[in-house]
């Protein structure tokens, strides 16, 4: 299991297409079914023996003053049960959202870690 979000004000994004729904007055399911970071843990029960990884994408600036949602992500994973198998992860992006160069390299980098973890045994 990896989640992810981008790192708004410090911390994970009030969620853009959540944000857009409100506004219009629909339900966070009413537009494509999906739901957002939020919801998915609101709903979530606790797990066990399930592999997990956070990730967030934030502003090419220090983390001191982004924030890092993946952090925060991380921890409520491990509320639910799950076992984070790596430290969580910022990817940085430009002020269009776009990886900065170098982050697509460092991601893929980061998903093979992650799929050798995945191949390896869990220790809980």
């Amino acid at each position: 299991m990896v989640r992810r979000t981008p790192t708004r004000s410090a911390g994970p994004a009030p969620g853009g297409r959540r944000w857009s729904r409100q506004r219009r007055g629909l339900d966070a399911e009413q537009v494509d079914g999906a739901v957002g970071l939020r919801e998915w843990f609101e709903r979530l029960s606790n797990v066990r023996d399930v592999a997990a990884a956070a990730l967030d994408t934030r502003l090419d600036a220090p983390k001191l003053v982004t924030g890092q949602a993946s952090r925060g992500i991380a921890v409520r994973l491990r509320r639910h049960g799950f076992t984070v198998v790596t430290d969580p992860e910022s990817f940085l992006v430009d002020k269009r959202t776009a990886l900065v160069p170098g982050e697509l390299t460092r991601a893929v980098a980061w998903g093979r870690r992650l799929a050798e973890l995945r191949r390896a045994p869990v220790v809980v």
